[in-house]
């Protein structure tokens, strides 16, 4: 499965958390930012990338029922 990453834009270029998953094909799935912030696509990965790791079962289950995970973590941030 491939899965869409969306940052938050904070107009860097890496964005900030939390981080936006979703199931490729389903944009339009898309929620709204709960901090009334724009998301930003940054990237698209397969199921196993590290960017999934430290949430991976929870983040894939979210995924597969409801087509998104919001993750508090942002894209460089460390487990």
């Amino acid at each position: 499965m491939h899965v869409l990453v969306h940052v938050t834009d904070d107009g860097s270029a890496r964005g900030c958390s939390p981080t936006a998953f979703l199931a490729d094909g389903h944009g339009d799935r898309l929620p709204g930012h709960p901090n009334a912030m724009r998301w930003r696509y940054h990237a698209t990965i397969g199921d196993g990338h590290r960017l999934l790791d430290v949430e991976s079962n929870i983040a894939l289950r979210a995924i597969q029922l409801q087509g998104f995970f919001i993750s508090d973590r942002g894209v460089g941030d460390e487990a």
